[in-house]
């Protein structure tokens, strides 16, 4: 069964699917990114207030967007 699945998926199995040209661009950009660019890791952040400030504004932003949302998980069902 898995291989059948995979032949479907790959395009083999008779069903054909058609790939975007940007989903393309967005994984070779993605992929140019992880290969090229630094890691996290190697970023020295210093404990400073900008960056608790800052932090602390994207989770709100983040809790503003998120609050009225179905969610998978069975704690926020209630």
């Amino acid at each position: 069964m898995a291989g059948v699945w995979l032949a479907k998926m790959a395009g083999m199995g008779g069903v054909h699917i058609r790939v975007p040209l940007s989903l393309l661009a967005i994984i070779a950009l993605c992929f140019a990114a992880s290969t090229l660019l630094p890691s996290s890791w190697d970023f020295q952040f210093k404990p400073t207030p900008i960056w608790a400030v800052l932090s602390a504004v994207c989770l709100f932003v983040a809790y503003l967007f998120m609050n009225s949302r179905d969610s998978v998980f069975l704690y926020y069902q209630f």
